[in-house]
């Protein structure tokens, strides 16, 4: 019975990643109705957990669509039991705008076989911008709760659901009055095409944010107690994560507006580090 493996390497790097099977540290049987068999497994020594890695039983890696969301929501789910658990502080390596690493490989004769290098290549740093930072400081005084909510936006280490608020509750500051949204319909038209190039949603615009406010603010949500994002997991937490940048460029947007032309930016310059990966089986 072929077997494919999922690797996820925890924080902090530790640039070599051996996994053949001999290191699991407790290993989880899970049945998923109508998505199949997995086994879930932690690899490392006694004082440190270095890999999640999630089995796909009888898959030769031509995972559907369902198997991959499956094999998301049991990290997602392995990281949240490990906070529980062990230690709070436990993470995947995470770069940039909250990316992620994740190696797949076959089985060989029926065993684990990663050895993998993965190394941190530091890119140009970008120059301060001094004089503008001073500019900024100054002029935005006065929507000082503005400036925190962005920035709030661009932590990835924060949940997804509590970056989308934050944006949220920007446009609930700038545009919603006595109960009334006024100027979001003219704010959002110019992004209308970018908008419809991610192919997220059928919906208008200005429906669908305010749907996945809910999605993101309640447990439960509709008439049939669906349940809201409450993981890096599903087709609505893909929705958000997109929504997210394409309003967080909106609304930097509208600051720097708001700021006579001053320089805010949405993101940081990449690349800043990269991680680079040897394959599996490889000694790099």
């Amino acid at each position: 019975m072929a077997t494919w493996f999922n690797w996820s390497p925890l924080s902090p790097l530790i640039e070599t990643y051996v996994d053949d099977g001999t290191r699991d540290l407790c290993t989880a049987e899970i049945s998923i109705q109508d998505t199949g068999d997995f086994k879930v497994s932690l690899v490392g020594t006694k004082h440190r957990i270095e890999l999640i890695r999630v089995a796909t039983l009888d898959s030769d890696g031509n995972l559907s669509a369902k198997q991959s969301e499956t094999i998301g929501k049991l990290v997602d789910h392995t990281l949240a039991v490990l906070k529980l658990t062990h230690d709070v502080r436990v993470d995947l390596i995470r770069w940039g705008d909250n990316k992620t690493i994740s190696v797949g490989a076959h089985d060989v004769n029926g065993k684990p076989n990663l050895n993998v290098q993965i190394s941190e290549i530091v890119g140009a740093q970008a120059e301060i911008a001094a004089e503008n930072v001073r500019n900024v400081l100054v002029a935005s005084m006065g929507y000082r709760p503005l400036n925190k909510l962005l920035a709030d936006s661009q932590m990835p280490l924060l949940p997804l659901q509590y970056r989308y608020l934050s944006l949220y509750k920007i446009l609930e500051l700038e545009f919603r009055v006595a109960r009334r949204w006024i100027g979001l319909q003219k704010l959002l038209e110019p992004y209308d095409d970018d908008y419809k190039a991610l192919n997220i949603s059928e919906r208008p615009l200005p429906n669908l944010i305010h749907q996945m406010r809910g999605k993101c603010a309640h447990i439960k949500v509709g008439g049939n107690d669906s349940l809201g994002i409450i993981g890096l997991d599903g087709p609505d937490a893909k929705i958000v994560t997109e929504l997210v940048k394409l309003l967080r460029r909106i609304l930097t947007d509208h600051l720097n507006s708001k700021s006579m032309g001053l320089t805010f930016v949405s993101t940081p310059p990449e690349p800043r580090r990269t991680p680079e990966a040897c394959p599996p089986g490889s000694n790099g």
